[in-house]
């Protein structure tokens, strides 16, 4: 029985290892209460000085609700979509995007990035500097299931970085 149990702490020890090499990524889903706290607490950004809506087509999709909001050079967003493939869907389209416009000869910094279409599950973590925009970002894009939620900086400014930072570590979300 001593066996079994080395063999079996062995295994998940190796396992946990593993799973560190290869950066997986975790989070889950955020309630939007939590999102807007957030955003107060974090980045000093009001729902009241957000755009919001409720069971409405928005971006071309049906949402259960929604907000989007600004401060500074950062950009907050949370999408609770009535259909979590809609949510695949739209989360894919950012994706692409994102590939479309990381020119690896002219991007400086780190980026990390990992989409499951069947599990709901996806993320851009982005922390750096295109020449060809001329602009730094530091943030990220996330799916859980029928949510998406982005926070990004647009620019390397510490105070906005700490925004975004500050308002991914309040929801659990991991930081690029």
């Amino acid at each position: 029985m001593k066996r079994f149990v080395k063999c079996l702490t062995s295994v998940t020890l190796i396992g946990a290892i593993m799973m560190s090499v290869a950066g997986c990524v975790n989070f889950g889903v955020i309630e939007y209460g939590d999102f807007v706290d957030a955003l107060e607490e974090e980045a000093n950004l009001k729902e009241d000085s957000c755009t919001t809506g409720k069971n409405r087509r928005h971006e071309g999709y049906e949402m259960k609700r929604y907000i989007e909001g600004e401060k500074g050079r950062c950009m907050f967003a949370f999408y609770e979509l009535d259909d979590e493939d809609d949510a695949v869907e739209m989360f894919e389209k950012e994706y692409d995007n994102y590939f479309d416009s990381i020119d690896e000869d002219a991007f400086d910094g780190s980026h990390k990035e990992d989409f499951d279409e069947k599990a709901a599950t996806g993320y851009i973590l982005i922390d750096g500097e295109n020449e060809d925009t001329g602009g730094s970002l530091y943030g990220g894009i996330f799916l859980k299931e029928n949510t998406i939620v982005v926070a990004m900086a647009m620019n390397g400014e510490d105070k906005d970085i700490d925004r975004v930072a500050g308002v991914l570590d309040a929801i659990g979300y991991p930081k690029p």
